[in-house]
């Protein structure tokens, strides 16, 4: 979204009023926000702040009114509204269309938080222009007064704000692992001199603005008329760049060897091409009360059809990972890797040697590792849900109740695969019960 606001002339920036409370909740569901107070019994008839589905549901409501509108010359992201336009007259334009459609749903704006044709502003914590995305000074200030952490808290802080603003920083997570690595369970404070330096290097980047150098490499080794151009700008700026990058365009030897690459943008990403059992996450649930003298819960999700295995353990050890595994891999045949958390029970010499002798990679994931996921934290999520409603009070069955639970979570439709599990695996749908289809 920051990507196609910037590099607009005029934007206009309108704030929502009481964003929430303009959409009304039905009266069937009008009950389920019960609360008491000392003056009696009340229910909301407008969706309040505070409900879980609330964001979402405001945002697909917004997205939906707006539709049209979205990408093309407007963006809305909860109650914040961007109009821009590359001259005034378009900006203008795009405006009155955006006030009228806010007219024709009853839509309310907050006039104290609104801007009109301003060729700048702050959007979502980012400086919006003409000239591209930039941080908001403010936020720079506010990180270049930050102490050392001095505890826990203060490395989740000082990672959570310069986290914000991780795509201006190449090598993100490489020069935070330092710091990254005391977030790990049971491990012991200290922050030492190498985690100085990562703070210290990740503080200046924010703070400082980085040289912009642009390269182009000819592969056939030919004369490259827009290298030679370049060489003699000292340091290019915008507009000499997109001169430039006209210029590359127009030389045919250029078009066919010119590769052009930006070294202060983030590197992209390969995608990473993986079939059905290649990659498993596994993780424990629980302690639960004790059921068949069963406290634990181990699950292991496939990352691409998110099919689900699951057994009820009396312990969370090494020795009953390990026979999980052998069994999951005698099953489903042997993963490319397994994506774990740092708990001891997955890092343990144990496991290692079992992986090694597989020849399985071991991913270990941690809250700013992007190469992982939470689909295993969505796939205990969901089980819990479906056992919760399953069970009777004192929930001491829910390791009977287990294999239905799977049952449900394998045939539910999953939007991310457009498909149920069950599905994916064997081609075809799965009969069931009326009850368990109806959880599904």
């Amino acid at each position: 979204m920051l990507e196609r606001l910037s590099g607009n002339e005029y934007y206009c920036n309108l704030d929502g009023f009481s964003g929430y409370f303009q959409i009304p909740l039905a009266p069937e569901d009008q009950e389920k926000t019960t609360f008491t107070c000392p003056y009696g019994m009340f229910a909301y008839r407008r969706m309040p702040f505070g409900l879980c589905n609330a964001p979402a549901t405001f945002q697909r409501c917004m997205t939906a009114i707006f539709h049209d509108m979205c990408k093309d010359f407007m963006e809305v992201f909860m109650d914040d509204f961007s109009v821009f336009g590359n001259s005034f007259g378009t900006c203008l334009n795009n405006l009155s269309k955006m006030l009228a459609r806010c007219e024709e749903m009853n839509l309310v704006l907050n006039w104290e938080k609104i801007h009109f044709m301003v060729k700048e502003g702050i959007i979502l914590g980012h400086k919006i222009s003409k000239a591209g995305i930039k941080v908001d000074k403010a936020k720079v200030d506010v990180i270049a007064s930050l102490p050392y952490p001095t505890n826990i808290k203060g490395i989740r802080s000082f990672l959570g704000h310069v986290g914000f603003y991780r795509r201006f920083i190449k090598d993100f997570s490489k020069i935070a692992h330092p710091m990254t690595q005391l977030l790990m369970k049971d491990a012991k404070f200290d922050f030492s001199d190498e985690c100085i330096r990562s703070f210290d290097i990740l503080r200046d980047k924010l703070i400082t603005t980085p040289e912009f150098t642009v390269e182009i490499k000819d592969k056939k080794g030919s004369e490259n008329l827009a290298a030679d151009h370049l060489s003699r700008l000292e340091n290019p700026g915008l507009e000499e760049l997109k001169d430039a990058a006209k210029y590359v365009q127009g030389c045919d030897a250029c078009q066919r060897a010119g590769n052009i690459s930006s070294r202060n943008q983030m590197p992209l990403t390969n995608i990473l091409v993986s079939e059905v059992f290649d990659i498993w996450g596994i993780d424990f649930m629980g302690p639960f009360p004790s059921s068949r003298k069963n406290k634990y819960i181990l699950v292991a999700v496939d990352y691409v059809s998110k099919w689900v295995e699951a057994e009820a353990l009396p312990t969370n050890d090494a020795c009953v990972v390990v026979k999980f595994l052998k069994r999951l891999f005698s099953r489903f045949g042997v993963p490319k890797a397994l994506i774990s958390d740092r708990g001891t029970h997955f890092c343990n010499s144990l496991l290692e040697k079992t992986l090694r002798k597989y020849g399985v990679t071991h991913r270990l994931a941690t809250p700013y590792h992007p190469q992982t996921s939470g689909q295993t934290e969505n796939t205990n999520r969901a089980i819990k849900r479906i056992l919760e409603r399953t069970v009777n009070e004192n929930r001491k069955e829910w390791s009977d109740k287990l294999d239905d639970a799977l049952w449900t979570f394998r045939t539910a439709y999953k939007t991310p695969i457009g498909s149920t599990p069950f599905r994916i695996i064997y081609g075809k749908a799965c009969h069931l019960p009326i009850e368990l289809e109806h959880k599904a």
